[in-house]
C-alpha cells in the first residue's frame, strides 16, 4: 500500500519549533534519529526502545513508523520482534484523547465532542495533534536502573538531600535545588556567548542573544518569523525562549539528579496539543500536557513487552467531562520485505485480558502485536470497552466522529484472518467523570508481543498477563540468579558441557541467590535449606533458586532469539515447581555435525514469585488482597555463551584431504540456511565465498595452482598454534583470492599438501 509523506503543516509545526534553518538529519551514538537545526542546538525527534522487543518512538506522540514524520529512513523498522529478525509490526499507533467541553461565552455556550489523536490515519491521510516544542525540556530523556553507583535507582538518596526519588525525569528541578546565578546557561546547554544566529555570533551590545532563545517578552525575534504569517514574534514563550526564563532547564547540574528508575530503559518524553490542525475540520485541541514514560527490559524481565505510561495534564481553563481514552493502531505485521504486507493483517480483541491485537495468517515468520490495558484511576472492571476496525480509507476524519466510536461500548467481533484488507483497530475506554484546569489522568498501557497468539514458549496473551502482574506489583522487579560458569570440551562428533560452580569462579553460586521479599520462601521452616545461613543483613526472604536451562544454536554468529531448550534441570524439593527433575551439572550433546559451529548457554532460573497487591474499593469500603504469581526469573542467554565449531579429524594418513565443496558453484546457495558454511544469508555478501580443505595432518602446507601451473594461493596450516584458542582442527578455508588479493576465475584448479606424511596432489573445479 502505498502511503504519501506527512500533510504540509505537520512539517510547518516541526520547522516552525526549531527554526527557520533548513533541517537535516543523522543518527546520533544513542540509537536516537536526531534532527538539526544549528550548530549550536540539537534534538532528538525520535529514540528507538526495548532490547529484544524495540519499536521507534517519536515527540509527535506516535510510536513504530511513523514516529518518523516525513517517513522511516530507508531499512528500518517501525517495531521489530525479535531483535535483528526483521519482522516489522507498526505503521503507527497512538494514544486519542477524548472528551466533551463547553465552547463559547455566556448564551452562546455548547456542549461538544473533541478529540485529540496521538496518531491518526484515514482518508485525510497521516493525523497528528500532539508535538513537543522540539526543545531538550521536552525531547527525550533517558535512565535506567542499571546506572553505575546506583544512580536513578529506586529508593536511593542520589543527591544526599535526605530525600529519595524527588525527582521527575522532565528536565525541571523538582527539587528546589536550582542556582539561577550558576545553572541557567539554556535548554539547549548553550551559554549566549558561544551561540551563533541570523546575524552572527555574539556580541555583548550588538547581539546578545544570537540564537533569539532569551525570555524577554517585550522584545520581537527578528530571526524567525511566524510561518504561517510572515510577522515578527514577541520573545515571550518560556517553553521555546530556554534561557533567562527563570525555568531550570538542562544545562542546570542537579536536575532529575533523584530520579528514580523503574526499568533497564526508562524512557521520558513531554508534548502538548495546543496545535490547532486546519486540514481537520471542526478540531479543538483540549488543552492537554503529556508526559509519556516507557520502560523496558532485557535480563530482569525476558517477557516481550514494553510498557507506557502517559501522565495527561489539563493545563488548559476548561473543565473536560467524560473523557475516553483509546489507542489507535494501524498494524503492518510480518517479514519487512515481503510484498502485500497490509493486505494480509487480520485484527481481534481478548476481553479477558484486555488486549486487542493484530497477526499474519500468511507470511512466515510473523509475530503478533497487541496493547493491553494495565491500569486507570478506577478499577478496570468498572470501564466500558469498545473495541472496533475498519479499512483506512474509511476512517472517520471529524472529532464527533471519533468520539462516538471510542464512547460506544461496542465489541466488534474479530476480523477474519484471510480478509485481505488493510485494516486498523481502535481499544478505547472510560469514561472518567471530569478532569478539571489543573487536574491529571494517569493511564499505564502496554506494547506486547510473542511467538503466536495462545501457544507457544512465549504467546502474546501470557505475556500479556506477566505485564499486568508485574505492573500489579508496583514493578518490583524478581531477583536474577546469575548464569553458571560454563565450560566446554570439544569431541568426535559431540561436544562435553559442565557448569558446576567453584570457588573462585565470576559471581556467585547461583543457588545461594537470595530474594528478601519473596513472600512464598517465607513460609518455610527456617531449618529449611532456601532459609538456613542468610546472607549478613538479610532476615526475610529465602532462596529462590530453582534450576538451570541448558540452550543451543546453530548460527554461525551469536543470536539471542536463535537458541533452542535442549535440557532443563531444576530441584527436587517440597516446593515442587517445574519437573523435579533434579539438579545436574553435566550433558555431552552427541551426534553433531563436523565443521559446523554450535553455539551453548546455561541460563539459571528461580521460583515463581508471589506478591499481594492491594485492589482498592471505590465505594468506600476496605481494600481487597489479590494473590498475583509472576513468572520465575531467568538469567540472560548471551551470560556464558560458548562457541563451538567442530574439527574434521587430522588425517594420520596420505591421501585422506578433501576439498568442499568440489565443485564450487556460484549460483549455488552455502549459507547457514542452507546448510553451509558462508555465513547467515542475510548477511551474506562476495567476501563470504569460501571453499574449505578438509582432515588435514597437524602441520601442513597446501598450495594452490592454476593447471599452467601458476601458484594462486598458499595456506599454511599449523593444529598446534590453535589448539588453546578453541578454532576448530584438521582443516582450513580458503576464500577463492590469489595471494594478491584478486578472485579467481572459473577453471579447474590443482591443490598440493604437504607433510610429513609426503605430498597429496588433487584437483577441484570453480564454476562462477
Amino acid at each position: 500500500m502505498w502511503r504519501p509523506s506527512a500533510i504540509p503543516v505537520i512539517l510547518l509545526v516541526v520547522a516552525g519549533t526549531i527554526g527557520s534553518a533548513q533541517q537535516r538529519f543523522e543518527f546520533n551514538k544513542k540509537g536516537a534519529y536526531r534532527s538539526i537545526s544549528s550548530p549550536t542546538a540539537t534534538v532528538d525527534l525520535q529514540t528507538l526502545q526495548g532490547f529484544n522487543f524495540r519499536v521507534w518512538l517519536g515527540t509527535n506522540a506516535t510510536v513504530g513508523e511513523r514516529a518518523f514524520v516525513d517517513g522511516i529512513p530507508p531499512n528500518r523498522i517501525g517495531c521489530e520482534y525479535p531483535v535483528n529478525s526483521n519482522i516489522e509490526h507498526l505503521y503507527g499507533a497512538g494514544i486519542w484523547i477524548g472528551a466533551l467541553v463547553d465552547t463559547g461565552t455566556g448564551s452562546s455556550t455548547q456542549r461538544i465532542a473533541a478529540v485529540t489523536t496521538g496518531y491518526d490515519w484515514g482518508a485525510q491521510g497521516a493525523r497528528n495533534e500532539m508535538f513537543g516544542h522540539q526543545v531538550v525540556r521536552d525531547t527525550f530523556f533517558h535512565a535506567s536502573i542499571l546506572q553505575p553507583n546506583g544512580a536513578n535507582r529506586r529508593g536511593v538518596d542520589d543527591d544526599h538531600d535526605g530525600k529519595i526519588d524527588e525527582d521527575e525525569l522532565d528536565g525541571y528541578d523538582n527539587d528546589g535545588d536550582w542556582n539561577p546565578f550558576v545553572d541557567d546557561v539554556g535548554g539547549d546547554g548553550v551559554p549566549d556567548s558561544l551561540e551563533i544566529g541570523c546575524r552572527g555570533g555574539y556580541d555583548p551590545l550588538k547581539n546578545p542573544d544570537p540564537a533569539d532563545d532569551d525570555y524577554a517578552p517585550l522584545v520581537y525575534d527578528s530571526c524567525h518569523p511566524d510561518p504561517n504569517t510572515g510577522g515578527l514574534l514577541r520573545k515571550n514563550d518560556k517553553e521555546q525562549r530556554t534561557e533567562k526564563n527563570g525555568i531550570p532547564d538542562h544545562g542546570e547540574p542537579h536536575v532529575d539528579e533523584d530520579y528514580g528508575a523503574v526499568s533497564e530503559s526508562d524512557i521520558y518524553v513531554g508534548y502538548k496539543d495546543l496545535f490547532q490542525d486546519p486540514a481537520v475540520s471542526g478540531h479543538i485541541p483540549l488543552g492537554l500536557k503529556v508526559f509519556q514514560k516507557s520502560y523496558a527490559w532485557r535480563n530482569y524481565i525476558k517477557d516481550p513487552f514494553i510498557v507506557l505510561e502517559y501522565t495527561i495534564t489539563n493545563i488548559g481553563t476548561r473543565t473536560l467531562d467524560s473523557v475516553y481514552i483509546g489507542f489507535f493502531v494501524d498494524p503492518l505485521v510480518g517479514p519487512f520485505l515481503a510484498p502485500d504486507l497490509t493486505q494480509h493483517k487480520y485484527v481481534a480483541y481478548v476481553p479477558s485480558v484486555r488486549t486487542g491485537y493484530a497477526s499474519n495468517a500468511f507470511d512466515k515468520p510473523s509475530t503478533p502485536i497487541g496493547v493491553t490495558v494495565l491500569g486507570t484511576p478506577g478499577l478496570l472492571e468498572s470501564l466500558r470497552y469498545t473495541f472496533s476496525w475498519n479499512r483506512f480509507e474509511d476512517n472517520p476524519g471529524t472529532d464527533l466522529e471519533h468520539y462516538q466510536r471510542m464512547s460506544s461500548g461496542n465489541i466488534k467481533p474479530n476480523q477474519p484472518l484471510t480478509s485481505g484488507l488493510d485494516t486498523q483497530f481502535l481499544f478505547a475506554f472510560g469514561p472518567f467523570e471530569s478532569i478539571h484546569p489543573g487536574e491529571i489522568l494517569k493511564i499505564s498501557v502496554a506494547l506486547v508481543t510473542g511467538d503466536g497468539i495462545e501457544v507457544g514458549e512465549s504467546p502474546l496473551l501470557a505475556n500479556a498477563g506477566k505485564a499486568l502482574a508485574l505492573f500489579n506489583s508496583g514493578y518490583q522487579l524478581p531477583v536474577v540468579p546469575p548464569s553458571p560458569p560454563l565450560r566446554a570440551e570439544r569431541g568426535d562428533h559431540r561436544v562435553r558441557l559442565n557448569w558446576q560452580w567453584h570457588e573462585g569462579d565470576p559471581l556467585f553460586d547461583p543457588l545461594e541467590t537470595w530474594d528478601d521479599s519473596d513472600k512464598l520462601v517465607e513460609t518455610l521452616p527456617m531449618d529449611n535449606w532456601r532459609r538456613r545461613n542468610p546472607p549478613e543483613g538479610k532476615t526475610r526472604g529465602g532462596r529462590v533458586f530453582e534450576g538451570f536451562k541448558l540452550w543451543r544454536s546453530e548460527t554461525p554468529d551469536f543470536t539471542p532469539g536463535s537458541f533452542s531448550l535442549l535440557k532443563q534441570f531444576d530441584i527436587a524439593d517440597e516446593l515442587h515447581f517445574e519437573f523435579d527433575t533434579g539438579l545436574s551439572y553435566d550433558f555431552v550433546d552427541s551426534n553433531l555435525i563436523v565443521g559446523k559451529t554450535y553455539w551453548y548457554s546455561v541460563t539459571s532460573f528461580t521460583i515463581p514469585r508471589i506478591t499481594y497487591v492491594s485492589i482498592p474499593d471505590t465505594t468506600g469500603g476496605p481494600p481487597r488482597i489479590d494473590t498475583v504469581r509472576t513468572p520465575y526469573a531467568e538469567s540472560d542467554a548471551g551470560g556464558n555463551a560458548k562457541k563451538i565449531q567442530l574439527p574434521f579429524i587430522p588425517s594420520e594418513r596420505l591421501g585422506e584431504v578433501k576439498v568442499v565443496p568440489n565443485p564450487y558453484r556460484s549460483d549455488l546457495d552455502y549459507t547457514f540456511e542452507q546448510g553451509g558454511w558462508e555465513g547467515l544469508g542475510r548477511l551474506w555478501t562476495e567476501n563470504e565465498r569460501v571453499i574449505w580443505f578438509t582432515h588435514l595432518p597437524a602441520r601442513a602446507v597446501v598450495r594452490i595452482f592454476s593447471l599452467s601451473g601458476d601458484i594462486v594461493a598458499t595456506i599454511r596450516h599449523d593444529d598446534l598454534s590453535r589448539s588453546a584458542s578453541n578454532r576448530p582442527e584438521g582443516q582450513e578455508e580458503w576464500h577463492l583470492l590469489s595471494d594478491g588479493g584478486r578472485a579467481i576465475a572459473s577453471g579447474v584448479y590443482v591443490f598440493t599438501v604437504e607433510s610429513e606424511l609426503g605430498t597429496q596432489i588433487g584437483k577441484f573445479v570453480v564454476i562462477r
